[in-house]
């Protein structure tokens, strides 16, 4: 048996790339698909005091950049 591991940020067509199996976080757009959910997720952001002290808290996102 053989498994390839894909891992990509873009939305995959599961039927045209022959994929069997895929594990997405978000909600599923294709109501012909079957879904389970397997785990609840929290994401959580992180700085260390030392980033913090040159660059300042972030107010959002793009202050990140």
């Amino acid at each position: 048996m053989t498994f390839d591991f894909i891992v990509t940020n873009r939305v995959v067509d599961l039927v045209a790339e022959n994929i069997d199996l895929s594990l997405r976080i978000g909600p599923l757009e294709d109501s012909g698909l079957v879904s389970r959910k397997i785990v609840d997720l929290r994401r959580v952001v992180c700085a260390s005091p030392s980033y913090l002290a040159r660059h300042g808290w972030p107010a959002e996102p793009a202050d990140l950049a």
